[in-house]
This record gives structure tokens, C-alpha cells and sequence, in this order.
């Protein structure tokens, strides 16, 4: 088996790893990028494509999805090696300068390693709904790829968490009804939002179902008709559905940072907060699976910790090399 070869490997394609090969690219180094998805954008792509941002510089607002899309043409100059449902195994250090990664499928030698793996690698919770999987990806989805797909629809949301109450909000503008569906009263959710939600419920644009559960589903050929619901009270009844967006969190793999010797603090992984060096030499890490003190779980954040990787293991691992630090708007962008 023929070893690729890489000055650094990328272990996640959100957006603080795909963020992540422009910094590395910036400071002349060529990146491989691995994801075990099958898509670039991390849950940005996977659960929230839609859901718009507002707290990334220059823009007022831009959905998730529009952001995966920037980011891919940002580092679309340094022409990187993109490796989808392509997880890593193990690693193995060859010397003080190499690393051999393996794959299922290949082994990829490099010179040093950033960790950009969010919250890890996850499944959506599936609840226990008899035959709930003859109905999934044709009319019950646990993500959100394109809000038109429910435009003219009855869709019910089960859940009553930050997801659940943001897609309530945000296809009441699109369906023909939503319905909000949750085994307590009261949302764990964000103010600002919750304020929302009452308001929308107020003005009938949410119809609420509380407190019961879904407890059957009745259609044919995948095509969901009708949800039968259970209220606390032991009444039961059957209420018309055309679409069900079941938001009951994520089943998170446990990671393999620590049998690869790398500090962790309640699972995250411990680094210098302004170079990104974990305890392992040559192993760096950036976005929200890193935690040092006053951490924020922002993505701003993150693009941050991943320039100061970058500039700080290329200094480190690559002193060989000539380099000279330049603004973008004097030395443009780079070769490699």
C-alpha cells in the first residue's frame, strides 16, 4: 500500500476545518482533509444547512449551508485533498517530524495533525416509533437541507430543545402548518427564542401539542398521513401530518483522542490557547473540540485557534522552509 503524503492532515470538514486548509494554505503548506461523513460541513451541513448565522464577520446573515459554500471557495486555490466517510483509525509517529495516519482503506504520512472534529463524530437520535424508519427520507427527515422541500406542508416537530423550537420558527414561514410536539410544557431553548415561539403559538401560526409524545405513525409507500399522539393524561388520538421532523439531540462517538495520548478535560481536548499545540507534539487542534480556559463555542472562535495553529506548527515543524510573514493584501495568495 502506497503512503500519501501530506505537510498536514485535517481531521474535520466543518466549518472550522475546512477554515483550517486556507490558514495552512496561506503559510505554504499542503493539506489532506478527512471526514467519516459523507459531505463537507460538519453539523453545519448535516442538521442546520438552513438555519441562518448571524455572528460571522461581514455578513448580517447567512445560512449554514451558504457559509460551507464560501468556505469551499476560499480554499479552492490551494486545490486540497478531500477525503469523505473516510474515518481515522490510528496513528503512529515515525520520528519527530512524522506521523503515518491510517484509514480503512490507505495509510497518509505527514508532519504534523489538526484536529478539527467539533463536537465528534454523531448519528440524530432516532426515537422509538414503531416503523418510524419505513417512513425516514421521505417524509420524516432529521435535518433541514432545503426549507422548500416543506413549503405547502403539514409538518409536525418533535422535541423541545434549541432545534426543535428554531425549526418551529422557521418553517411557520414556509408550511401550510406546523405542529410543535413535546412531552413537557416547558422548552429548553434559548430566550429570545422562546419569546418567539409563544408569540407564534398566540397567533396560531404554531399549533402546540403538550404534554404528549408520538407513539405511531399511519401511511403507505413512506408517504406519512396521520400521527397518533399520547398526552400525559392517558387520552389518546390521531392527527393529520404530511412531514415529521423528529429533533431529539445526537448519539456522539466516543473519540479516539485519548488512546492516541492526547490530554482531554471532560472529553474535550486540552490545547494552548494561542497556538493549538494539544500535549502531544505535533498534534494540534482547533474549533469546539478544544477546551483551555475562557473557551467560547464559537466558530469565529475557532477560525481564530486554527490561524494560530497553523502559523504556529509551520514555524515549529517547518523551520526549514523559508517564510516570511505577510498580510494578504501585500503578499496575495500562495502557491503550493
Amino acid at each position: 500500500m502506497t503512503a500519501l503524503h501530506y505537510d498536514v492532515v485535517v481531521l474535520g470538514a466543518g466549518p472550522v476545518g475546512l477554515f483550517s486548509v486556507f490558514a495552512c494554505g496561506m503559510v505554504g503548506l499542503r493539506v489532506g482533509i478527512f471526514d467519516a461523513l459523507p459531505h463537507i460541513g460538519g453539523q453545519c451541513s448535516a442538521l442546520y444547512a438552513e438555519k441562518p448565522i448571524y455572528d460571522i464577520p461581514g455578513h448580517s446573515a447567512l445560512s449554514a449551508k451558504e457559509l460551507i459554500e464560501r468556505l469551499s471557495e476560499q480554499i479552492a486555490p490551494f486545490n486540497p485533498s478531500i477525503f469523505l466517510k473516510t474515518p481515522i483509525s490510528t496513528l503512529e509517529k515515525n520520528s519527530e517530524h512524522e506521523w503515518t495516519v491510517f484509514t480503512p482503506c490507505t495509510q497518509i504520512k505527514c508532519r504534523t495533525i489538526l484536529l478539527c472534529t467539533g463536537a465528534g463524530a454523531f448519528t440524530p437520535k432516532r426515537p422509538s416509533i414503531p416503523f418510524i424508519q419505513d417512513f425516514e427520507q421521505k417524509s420524516v427527515f432529521y435535518r433541514v437541507e432545503n426549507l422548500s422541500q416543506f413549503s405547502g406542508k403539514k409538518v409536525m416537530i418533535a422535541g423541545g430543545g434549541d432545534s426543535a423550537v428554531d425549526w418551529s420558527l422557521l418553517l411557520c414561514q414556509e408550511a401550510a402548518e406546523v405542529l410543535l410536539v413535546h412531552r413537557r410544557t416547558s422548552f429548553r431553548a434559548h430566550d429570545a427564542s422562546l419569546e418567539k415561539l409563544h408569540t407564534c403559538i398566540a397567533q396560531e401560526k404554531i399549533k402546540l401539542f403538550a404534554p404528549c409524545q408520538i407513539i405511531g405513525l399511519k401511511g403507505e409507500n413512506g408517504h406519512l398521513h396521520q400521527v397518533h399522539l399520547h398526552y400525559s393524561s392517558g387520552k389518546t388520538h390521531w392527527v393529520d401530518c404530511d412531514m415529521l421532523l423528529p429533533c431529539f439531540g445526537l448519539e456522539i462517538q466516543k473519540s479516539p483522542f485519548e488512546s492516541w495520548g492526547v490530554q482531554l478535560s471532560s472529553g474535550l481536548i486540552v490545547t494552548s490557547s494561542t497556538t493549538g499545540e494539544t500535549s502531544v507534539p505535533g498534534i494540534y487542534a482547533a474549533g469546539d473540540c478544544v477546551t483551555y480556559p475562557e473557551k467560547l463555542k464559537l466558530i469565529m472562535t475557532g477560525f481564530s485557534e486554527a490561524v494560530q495553529a497553523a502559523h504556529h506548527l509551520r514555524k515549529t515543524h517547518f523551520s526549514e522552509r523559508s517564510y516570511r510573514f505577510e498580510h494578504s493584501t501585500s503578499g496575495g495568495i500562495p502557491r503550493i
